[in-house]
């Protein structure tokens, strides 16, 4: 009797464990869940669970995101399939190959919401199993904003590369001016002679063509170095940084000259550092910062008992980078301005400037070659700072 009652203590003991064990797990369980619907619909992306073992690919489950994203309730759902909010039939398609091929990168895609919206948006996927059927738990990433903001980008570069044109065409223009007199003066003097009857000999008449061939060949050498550094450059490629540099300073030379600005170009690197970009887009940036400061120091020139000035550019390097600093002696940049320097639409020159050769030499640096460029505080003057990784050949 002692036995049969020790025993039953014993089942009871158990049932009552087992049953905390039970009711604990379902606690957490409970716990899990509320934490997983709380994950789920608070995240910042809609999330879509879709049954993938029919054709319709219909939704059996979403979140409080997607409903906000294409103004449908969790309900109607429920009564979907991808295809309804998907553009057309070969959005759907493409989808199926991307999931079908377990391809894991995101793929840029346009919903249709419940009023008839395009709603851009970037997806990603997982696989999963949900009571032994395959689903598909979809995120979708509302990326509207960001192609407002890079559409906005592109006009702020296709402006900046319109303003670049400008001012090489005006330096075109300068450049011709010369070569143009010079022809102009030596065919009038050719014409003053014939007038005159005045004997040409042959060694006059060689002359006469080797100067005139020698200022066509000065104007050739400009529209080539104008044609050049607007031709797209379709791959990155390794080249010396003092090149492009001397082919912007020759282009400027004339106008440097007649603003009476000195330039020196010192090069303190190897001949062997390289660095990784487009030549082109480098140029662009070395076009910027040389023109802002013959401008700085134009503006400067208006000052009582000053009159010209001068361009500064070092190349130097160390184990990892190479730099290149652009000083000069104008009006520089002030103290409160250098931390918005670089923002579109930000100007030293008030109606002079567009506002945007700044940023973008800053984006072509940073987002091309790997690279920073900085403003430097300086009492005067100024000194931007391009520092780039280097590559040894």
């Amino acid at each position: 009797m002692e036995k049969d009652n020790s025993d039953y203590k014993t089942l009871e003991f158990l049932h009552d464990q087992l049953e905390r064990h039970f009711e604990l797990e379902v606690s957490e369980r409970m716990k899990s869940q509320r934490k997983f619907e709380y994950i789920f619909n608070r995240a910042s992306d809609a999330f879509f669970i879709i049954n993938l073992d029919g054709e319709m690919l219909n939704f059996s489950d979403t979140n409080s995101r997607a409903s906000e994203l294409l103004g449908y309730t969790k309900e109607e759902f429920k009564n979907l399939s991808l295809l309804s909010i998907l553009k057309d039939e070969d959005d759907l398609e493409r989808v199926k190959e991307w999931i079908r091929d377990q391809k894991k990168h995101n793929i840029e895609i346009v919903f249709i919401s419940k009023n008839q919206n395009r709603v851009n948006v970037e997806i990603g996927f997982e696989i999963f199993k949900i009571d032994n059927k395959n689903s598909l738990f979809l995120i979708a990433r509302d990326i509207r904003e960001r192609l407002i903001l890079a559409e906005q980008e592109r006009i702020l570069v296709q402006q900046s590369k319109m303003a670049s044109m400008g001012e090489l065409i005006g330096v075109v223009a300068h450049q011709w001016k010369q070569p143009l007199s010079s022809l102009s003066m030596l065919l009038v003097d050719l014409e003053d002679r014939v007038l005159c009857k005045e004997e040409l000999s042959e060694d006059m008449l060689l002359r006469f063509v080797e100067k005139s061939l020698s200022q066509v060949e000065f104007m050739d050498t400009t529209i080539n170095d104008f044609r050049n550094f607007f031709k797209p450059t379709r791959e990155k490629r390794y080249f010396r940084v003092k090149n492009p540099i001397i082919e912007i300073l020759n282009l400027l030379s004339l106008q440097l000259e007649k603003a009476k600005i000195e330039y020196t170009l010192s090069d303190n690197s190897s001949e062997e550092t390289l660095v990784y970009g487009y030549d082109n887009e480098f140029k662009q940036v070395i076009l910027n910062l040389v023109n802002n400061s013959k401008d700085s120091i134009i503006e400067k020139s208006k000052e009582p008992f000053r009159d010209g000035g001068k361009i500064d550019i070092l190349i130097s390097e160390d184990e990892e980078y190479l730099k290149v600093e652009i000083s000069d002696d104008g009006i520089g940049v002030k103290k409160d301005e250098v931390e918005h320097i670089f923002e579109p639409y930000v100007s030293t020159k008030g109606e002079n400037g567009t506002g945007i050769g700044l940023w973008m030499s800053r984006k072509i640096i940073e987002d091309s070659m790997d690279g920073t460029l900085k403003c430097l505080k300086k009492d005067s003057g100024a000194t931007f700072v391009m520092e780039m990784k280097k590559t040894d050949t």
